[in-house]
């Protein structure tokens, strides 16, 4: 688990294949009523060593796109990079929260691919987050999933 800001908090999805996660606690989102859950499940295993540059540079550009959307402020952005195992480079995180230079470092490319664990994972915390959000809150959800791999 990275180092959790302030206003975020470790979450739990149970069941097979149970895991942890973090988000910006629900508490703390203010100003709107419906949110989008962006997740990136990067992959930064050996067969992409070549390619590391590039990967990081992709995952740049697309948090920098989203924050260029007209609904930025609505977007809740999570990352995952996986090489033998998923590791939560952040959790579900507001755009403005985001410092792109100092919290996307290099990727350390390397080892194998366990592209199943990390797609269960950034699938199944942003349905739980996102049931959390409409049950609990009361918000309007949706979500998109991106995962980069070769």
């Amino acid at each position: 688990m990275p180092r959790l800001m302030d206003n975020e908090e470790v979450m739990t999805q149970t069941g097979p294949g149970a895991f942890q996660y973090s988000g910006v606690r629900v508490e703390k989102l203010t100003g709107a009523s419906e949110y989008t859950l962006v997740t990136l499940i990067i992959d930064k295993s050996g067969s992409v060593v070549n390619f590391e540059r590039q990967i990081l540079d992709m995952l740049k550009s697309v948090v920098t796109s989203c924050k260029r959307s007209d609904r930025a402020e609505n977007l809740l952005v999570r990352i995952i990079a996986f090489n033998d195992v998923p590791v939560e480079l952040h959790g579900f995180r507001n755009l403005s929260d985001i410092d792109i230079e100092n919290d996307y470092k290099a990727l350390h490319c390397g080892g194998n691919t366990a592209l199943y664990d990390s797609s269960y994972d950034g699938i199944g915390a942003t349905i739980d987050y996102a049931a959390k959000l409409v049950k609990d809150y009361e918000f309007d959800v949706n979500g998109i999933v991106f995962i980069a791999t070769d």
